[in-house]
C-alpha cells in the first residue's frame, strides 16, 4: 500500500492507492475461477481481460497452453473474436507452468520460461475441415491459397486447395490466379481477424504484452474498420511494449491489390509518439504474409487527413521468411518514424520489391 500526503494550505489529506493484483490464467483449470490464485485460476484469457475488477497496473499471468478468443467486436461475425486490451497499464505475461506441471506454480514473474512453456494465443477459432468432393494431386503445393501465383497450380493448404478446386478446377488444372485466391478467401478463411487488439488511447507506454506466441490470425475483414490489417495484433493510436513475443503464421489481406493495408503479423496505425513510441523488443516474426504491404509488420499513419505517423522502436527482433504481395516482406514503413536496432531480416520476400532481407 502506497500512501500519498497532499498538503492544501493548513489541511492535510491522506490518500491511499490500491496495490496491483496478479491475476492467474491456466487453461488446464477444471473450472473458471475468480483468478486471484493459481488454485482458482481463470481457465480462459477472455475472462481475465473482461474481469470487472481488472485495473491499471494489474498483471495477468498466463500458464502454457493454447488460448482462443471468443468475444466478438462485430455483431454476428464470429471472426471478429479477439483478445482486446483496453486498460492502460495492464501487463500480460506468458510462459508460466501454473499447477499443471511439476515445476509450478510460480510466485514471481522472473521464474517463468516462455521458450520452454509456450503460451499460445491462436486465431484458429474454427479450423477448416476436410472438403467434400474430389481430391487433387496439386494439393498441397507451393504458394499461399490467399494470393495469386500464376506460375503454379494449387496452393499450400491441402484442405483449402481441394475446396477451391472443387469450385473451380482451373485452379488446380492450370494456375492459381486472382479468382482462385478470392474463392479461397470466401470458403477457407476461418481465423479471427486479429488475435490481439490494443484499443486506441493506451498511449503512456505502460501496457506490456510479454512472452506470448501469437499465431494464426487472418485479417481479411471489412476495410472500413481496418480489419484488413494486423492478423496477429492490431494496434491503433496506442503505445504498448511488446516483449519476447513470437508472431507466427498470421496473414492480412490489406484491402487487396488496390488497398494500402497489410501487416500480416503486426499493424501499428498512428501508434506511439516521438516521446513514447510503441516498442517491440526481442520478438520473432516468422512465416507471416500480407496480400499487400508488410508481411511481418506494417507501421503507418491512418491514411486520412490530419493523421499522425506511427512512432515505433524495434530492438533485437528477428524477421524471417515473411512474405508480401507488394512491398516490405519483413517490414513496411509508410509515413512513419521507425527505429530498428540490432535486428535481423532474413529470407523475406516481396513481389514488388523491398523484401527487407
Amino acid at each position: 500500500m502506497h500512501r500519498h500526503f497532499i498538503g492544501l494550505g493548513s489541511f492535510c489529506i491522506l490518500a491511499a492507492s490500491a496495490a496491483a493484483t496478479d491475476w492467474k490464467v491456466d487453461v488446464t483449470a477444471a473450472t473458471n475461477g475468480p483468478g486471484n490464485a493459481w488454485t482458482n485460476a481463470f481457465n480462459n484469457l477472455q475472462s481475465a481481460l473482461a474481469n470487472p475488477v481488472l485495473f491499471a497496473n494489474d498483471t495477468i499471468w498466463i500458464a502454457d497452453g493454447v488460448y482462443k478468443p471468443t468475444a466478438t467486436t462485430i455483431t454476428g461475425d464470429p471472426r471478429s473474436a479477439t483478445f482486446r486490451i483496453q486498460i492502460e497499464g495492464i501487463k500480460l505475461y506468458g510462459g508460466f507452468q501454473g499447477l499443471s506441471r511439476p515445476g509450478g506454480p510460480e510466485d514471481d514473474v522472473a521464474q517463468r520460461d516462455p521458450e520452454q512453456f509456450e503460451t499460445v494465443l491462436s486465431g484458429d477459432i474454427n479450423p477448416l475441415g476436410p472438403p467434400g468432393g474430389a481430391t487433387f494431386p496439386q494439393c498441397p503445393s507451393a504458394g499461399s491459397c490467399f494470393a495469386s501465383h500464376e506460375s503454379t497450380a494449387g496452393c499450400d493448404n491441402a484442405n483449402c486447395c481441394n475446396t477451391v478446386c472443387n469450385v473451380e478446377p482451373f485452379c488446380c488444372d492450370t494456375a492459381w490466379d486472382v479468382s482462385c485466391a478470392e474463392i479461397a478467401l470466401m470458403h477457407c478463411a476461418t481465423q479471427a481477424y486479429h488475435v490481439v487488439t490494443v484499443n486506441p488511447g493506451l498511449s503512456l507506454g505502460t501496457t506490456f504484452i510479454d512472452g506470448l506466441t501469437i499465431r494464426d490470425g487472418f485479417a481479411s475483414g471489412p476495410v472500413s474498420g481496418q480489419h484488413d490489417r494486423g492478423g496477429g495484433m492490431w494496434v491503433r493510436q496506442s503505445a504498448p511494449r511488446i516483449v519476447r513475443c513470437r508472431f507466427i503464421n498470421n496473414t492480412a489481406s490489406g484491402g487487396g491489390e488496390s488497398g494500402a493495408g497489410g501487416g500480416g503479423a503486426l499493424w501499428l496505425g498512428a501508434a506511439g509518439t516521438e516521446i513514447v513510441p510503441a516498442r517491440v523488443i526481442n520478438c520473432t516474426f516468422r512465416d507471416n504474409a500480407s496480400l499487400n504491404l508488410g508481411g511481418g509488420a506494417l507501421n503507418q499513419d491512418l491514411l486520412v487527413p490530419g493523421s499522425v505517423p506511427t512512432h515505433a522502436l524495434y530492438v533485437n527482433c528477428l524477421f524471417h521468411d515473411n512474405r508480401a504481395a507488394r512491398s516490405g516482406g519483413g517490414m513496411c514503413n509508410a509515413f512513419s518514424t521507425v527505429t530498428v536496432i540490432n535486428s535481423t531480416f532474413s529470407q523475406n520476400l516481396a513481389d514488388a520489391g523491398g523484401g527487407s532481407g
